[in-house]
């Protein structure tokens, strides 16, 4: 019974929390920018492991599952550090273009697959306007500025061709989360990260993108059991309950 009571408490306290979409951000300098590129160099190595098996199989899966058909679209990977995604894109027909701010990272990227790679800031992407058929850039906003978000989602736009699709995914501020006070903050080296609410990630994206042409679903990921809840976490997903246990939130935007 007192398990019971606290789980209810902790879901009013998420859903009190939600309503409440900004929060007092840190002010990332320069230096910390430089910091989060160096760490992206030294991690490269090691990141698809350090991810997590589960968790990286999850997110591809879901990102595949919304892309729809992609033979022969010119795709952008915007942020794709070892190219997880762009390999996975590469290898069923897709006319790649990696791009990510750390060199090491795209290193690796370009040993996975036939691709181009290029080293520049999401800030300041090198191509002309309407270029791009699809667009995916996953887990890369919550590690940046509120101001620095708006810049990247601006340029992600600039380089779309008209009713393309970008496929984005955030951090989820999830019931877990919600009970751990984690929000946002910096890890144990540096990182910066910020855990978004469904309705902020709406908000942002509506500065961009029409309210009809968004669609926001969430990524589950029960990795205490992944093999005996494959199918609850499918299914979870299809429904409003994964957004308070999901760990990523993943945005379909049309332009």
């Amino acid at each position: 019974m007192i398990k019971v009571r606290r789980f209810f408490k902790d879901l009013k306290r998420w859903f009190v929390l939600d309503t409440v979409v900004f929060v007092a951000e840190p002010e990332l300098k320069r230096q910390d920018v430089l910091n989060e590129i160096a760490l992206r160099d030294k991690w490269a190595s090691k990141y698809d492991f350090a991810l997590g098996v589960y968790k990286n199989k999850m997110e591809k899966e879901a990102v595949m599952k919304r892309m729809g058909s992609f033979s022969g679209d010119l795709i952008l990977d915007a942020g794709a550090g070892t190219g997880r995604i762009s390999a996975l894109l590469a290898q069923r027909g897709a006319k790649v273009v990696a791009l990510d701010l750390s060199l090491s990272s795209l290193k690796i990227c370009k040993k996975r697959a036939a691709l181009q790679v290029i080293l520049a800031d999401l800030g300041a992407l090198p191509f002309k306007p309407l270029v791009f058929d699809k667009v995916v850039c996953c887990e890369v906003l919550e590690h940046v500025s509120r101001e620095k978000r708006e810049v990247d989602l601006h340029e992600v736009r600039r380089v779309m061709k008209y009713k393309a699709l970008a496929i984005i995914t955030v951090y989820n501020y999830a019931l877990s989360y919600a009970v751990r006070a984690d929000r946002q903050g910096f890890n144990p080296e540096g990182s910066y990260y910020h855990r978004f609410l469904s309705p902020q990630f709406k908000m942002l994206l509506m500065k961009f993108f029409t309210r009809e042409n968004i669609t926001i679903h969430s990524v589950v990921n029960l990795k205490d059991f992944p093999f005996k809840f494959y199918l609850v976490e499918r299914i979870l997903e299809e429904i409003f309950l994964s957004f308070l246990i999901g760990g990523l939130f993943l945005a379909e935007c049309r332009k």
